[in-house]
């Protein structure tokens, strides 16, 4: 929260529509409530977020159609690839979120006379 920003309420700010994400409340209800619940949202969004949430469901739906394209050639090489490219971000990932020294942190924990070599990355 920020000093009151286009809200003008100090300690409120409105949110940036590509920082928006829906959040998945567990339950216990049956699938097919959960569903529905999750369907029927009573507050419609303004159309700058709902545009935005638009935009990341295709990128997931984008990332699962390659995903299956990819096991459907079934071709080793095309998984190595996948493989490659998927540990590639999550480094990448790693480092720009400072989580890497975490992942240092649980290897020294399983293996202290191990030296872990993860500065520069790992693989």
């Amino acid at each position: 929260l920020s000093g009151g920003g286009e809200t003008g309420v100090p300690g409120q700010s409105v949110m940036p529509p590509q920082h928006f994400f829906c959040v998945t409340v567990p339950s216990h209800l049956p699938l097919a409530t959960s569903v529905v619940a999750s369907q029927a949202n009573p507050c419609p969004l303004p159309p700058a977020y709902a545009s935005a949430l638009q935009h990341k469901h295709k990128q997931v739906l984008d990332l699962r159609k390659e995903i299956a394209e990819t096991e459907a050639v079934g071709a080793g090489a095309n998984k190595q690839v996948l493989h490659k490219a998927i540990q590639a971000k999550f480094k990448e990932w790693l480092v720009t979120t400072g989580n890497m020294r975490q992942v240092q942190d649980l290897i020294h924990m399983e293996h202290p006379q191990i030296e872990t070599g993860l500065r520069g990355g790992f693989g």
